[in-house]
């Protein structure tokens, strides 16, 4: 793999791609206008993480696109961080 040197270009570059298959579901939710569909799932993933039955169309089929997790990654690792964040990473910087 090439090392990557990260100037503005590179990193203004990046900025601009995010995820092509969630900024798709994102988009068409966005272009329906309905917002209180997202809001909505947004709230349950927050405040339960299962995945709800009544999911859009667009998040229920970027979810089955993107959930399986990578060989590497670690859950037991991914909850320690995750409860760290909700310990240390939550308030401002002031």
């Amino acid at each position: 793999m090439a090392r990557v040197q990260w100037t503005d270009e590179y990193l203004t570059q990046q900025r601009q791609s995010a995820d092509p298959i969630g900024d798709a579901a994102i988009r068409t939710i966005f272009e329906r206008r309905d917002i209180k569909e997202l809001d909505a799932f947004m709230g349950r993933l927050v405040a339960d993480d299962s995945i709800p039955a009544d999911l859009p169309d667009e998040i229920r089929s970027f979810l089955a696109e993107t959930s399986a997790l990578p060989s590497w990654a670690s859950v037991e690792q991914m909850r320690a961080a995750a409860r760290m964040f909700n310990i240390y990473g939550g308030g401002s910087v002031d």
